[in-house]
């Protein structure tokens, strides 16, 4: 075999420009048996290869690129326009491994033997390209689990469908060994229910009513700097079936007095209204708080059931018909209305009964035999205004109901007071 080092002097040049312009390459196409591929040695060096595919093929054998011999320090090329994925094979060049996102792109390999090993040299063409195998691929969602998608072998575009329920959280990520750029595409094409799972799409969470409806893409591209995957999701209008489900019987907002994520804030009582406490937003009733103090407050009841027992002790056992008004403050009668129930036996001996405050120096209403009802039905009491003037009224006092003449005699019925009035600046 003719060598470059033992060619006199004169004719080395020429073979060195024979070898290294050899550049008419053979096409050698790859199927998925794989299978060896021979560059023939001869004397005026190796044959270059471009190795080709017309499309994503998915290896069911090896892939082996050899020479029929070994020319010390001579130069030959493989182009590569293939588009391979191994699937759990080799591509080896002369015995060296060659990764799988080198099979991904278009690029040169410069094999040279320097008289002991095989070395051999990649460059992608221009730059180290962004992994993105072109294509379109319908993935219909399993009830749960990981969808892990390859760079540069997965399609870049992938549309998810169903019908189908989880029974499980779904996640769809990517695999590592990324060039910066690569890039997927990801369609919710709708009919999935998510039910109390989780759906998520490198790293952002789709709600119930994207998964079910579809319309949303998420875009998600390998950054090398922080060598994470970088996902934003398209927009489309939002209703309010795009919100999370909120607690029953709440207001979404900040219940705390700092900035913060809204929460739900719940109105656990009835009638309650939202209102500012201190530092804190909460749902409570109102009270004197949400108001102006100087102000009259007109047409407040205050409504008292009596027992048969009460009664029977309402002479020694006065009771309390409307609590105290509050510091400063005086409780003003505008009616005292009394509804009798008859059961079988009428009260005798005491039935006069009085409103009064305990610190006052008169009564203030009076009905007169109001016990002494031989029916159901309604009656009430009167004001004791007299032209002398008395103090009958007293600031934060409750007023009482009493019978006159001590304790009622016998007598079984019940009574209701109804108490209207209006408490005012004393």
């Amino acid at each position: 075999m003719l060598q470059v080092e033992n060619m006199p002097n004169v004719f080395k040049p020429l073979l060195h420009h024979i070898n290294n312009n050899n550049m008419n390459y053979i096409r050698q196409t790859i199927t998925a048996p794989g299978g060896t591929f021979t560059s023939a040695a001869s004397m005026f060096g190796y044959e270059a290869f471009e190795m080709y595919t017309s499309g994503l093929v998915t290896l069911t054998g090896s892939v082996s690129i050899t020479t029929s011999g070994t020319l010390n320090f001579q130069t030959f090329n493989i182009r590569w326009n293939a588009n391979v994925l191994l699937g759990g094979f080799t591509a080896t060049i002369c015995g060296i491994t060659i990764t799988q996102d080198q099979l991904n792109q278009t690029g040169t390999f410069t094999c040279v033997y320097d008289g002991l090993t095989w070395n051999v040299q990649y460059y992608a063409d221009g730059k180290d390209q962004p992994q993105i195998a072109q294509g379109v691929k319908t993935v219909t969602v399993p009830v749960g689990g990981t969808l892990t998608l390859t760079a540069g072998v997965s399609e870049a575009y992938q549309r998810l469908k169903g019908p189908v329920t989880l029974t499980s959280n779904y996640t769809v990520i990517a695999g590592t060994g990324v060039k910066a750029g690569s890039q997927f595409q990801i369609e919710l094409a709708g009919g999935i229910t998510i039910g109390a799972n989780t759906l998520t799409v490198f790293g952002i969470s789709i709600n119930a009513n994207q998964a079910l409806n579809g319309g949303v893409i998420i875009i998600a591209t390998y950054d090398v700097l922080t060598t994470s995957w970088i996902a934003a999701s398209t927009s489309r209008p939002i209703s309010t079936a795009d919100l999370n489900p909120s607690a029953a019987l709440s207001v979404m907002g900040n219940y705390t007095n700092v900035s913060a994520s809204p929460t739900d804030i719940t109105f656990s009582t009835n009638y309650g209204v939202l209102q500012r406490s201190g530092s804190t937003l909460t749902t409570s009733l109102l009270t004197s708080n949400n108001f102006d103090t100087s102000l009259v407050v007109l047409n407040k009841v205050s409504v008292v059931n009596l027992t048969s027992a009460q009664i029977l002790a309402l002479g020694t056992t006065p009771v309390v018909i409307v609590p105290a008004s509050g510091v400063n403050t005086v409780n003003v009668i505008s009616s005292i209305t009394v509804t009798c129930n008859f059961n079988t036996t009428p009260y005798d001996t005491s039935t006069t009964v009085s409103a009064f405050y305990a610190a006052g120096t008169i009564g203030y209403y009076m009905g007169i035999d109001l016990l002494g009802f031989l029916s159901s039905g309604i009656s009430k009491l009167y004001s004791l205004d007299s032209a002398t003037q008395q103090f009958q009224l007293v600031a934060n006092a409750p007023i009482f109901l009493q019978a006159d003449l001590g304790d009622p005699m016998t007598g079984d019925g019940t009574i209701k007071v109804t108490v209207v009035y209006q408490t005012i600046n004393s």
